[in-house]
């Protein structure tokens, strides 16, 4: 684009504020050859002035002054340029931060819905594999889980050694079951049949 439909956008970009510095120090610098070129050719002219002669000072002088006017507004222009496209780049900055925060918050947002979700399954699943409350009531239900414990090893769902181990304690509770069981009904036995001796005349 040109400099002069540069200069006229309204919100111009990083990119086109780039171009319009490029475009201006150019024209800066060129002005700059002009003036010093104008300044060579007035030195190389003395000699005509000191003749009486024409040198071109006046045309000279006053190209000089366009070439000069010319310069300070480039450079002016361009301090203005300059200003304005580090403060779109600062802003830029700031909204990039803004939106780089965004999304750490977002994804921290996301991360901590998602430990969440995870530890509500893990309880789902805790509460769908909570291993069933064995019965061991009586010596009729310490036999039927030790005849399951005994179907387990058959295929192979549970480790022989520690099926035999599990047997093994299992049989040593329902011994201790029948044990028990009858300890109270010889007790009471021996309390009734004394009862009944204390009866007798």
């Amino acid at each position: 684009m040109e400099l002069k439909e540069l200069l006229a956008l309204n919100e111009p970009s990083v990119e086109q504020y780039g171009e319009m510095e490029k475009q201006l120090l150019s024209i800066a610098r060129a002005a700059s050859a002009e003036i010093t070129r104008l300044d060579a050719e007035g030195l190389a002219r003395g000699a005509d002035r000191l003749l009486g002669h024409d040198d071109g000072g006046e045309a000279r002088a006053a190209a000089r002054a366009t070439a000069e006017q010319r310069r300070s507004d480039a450079e002016n222009v361009l301090a203005d340029v300059r200003g304005k496209s580090a403060s779109l780049q600062a802003r830029l900055e700031k909204e990039a931060d803004e939106q780089a925060w965004a999304e750490v918050r977002r994804l921290f947002a996301a991360r901590s819905r998602a430990m969440e979700e995870i530890d509500a399954l893990c309880s789902k699943i805790g509460e769908l594999y909570e291993p069933p409350k064995i019965d061991l009531r009586n010596a009729e239900a310490m036999r039927r889980e030790m005849a399951a414990v005994y179907r387990d090893m058959r295929a192979k769902r549970i480790d022989v050694h520690d099926g035999t181990r599990l047997v093994y304690v299992l049989n040593a509770l329902r011994q201790a079951y029948e044990t028990d069981v009858l300890q109270k009904r010889l007790e009471k036995l021996e309390s009734f049949y004394g009862t009944q001796h204390q009866k007798a005349p």
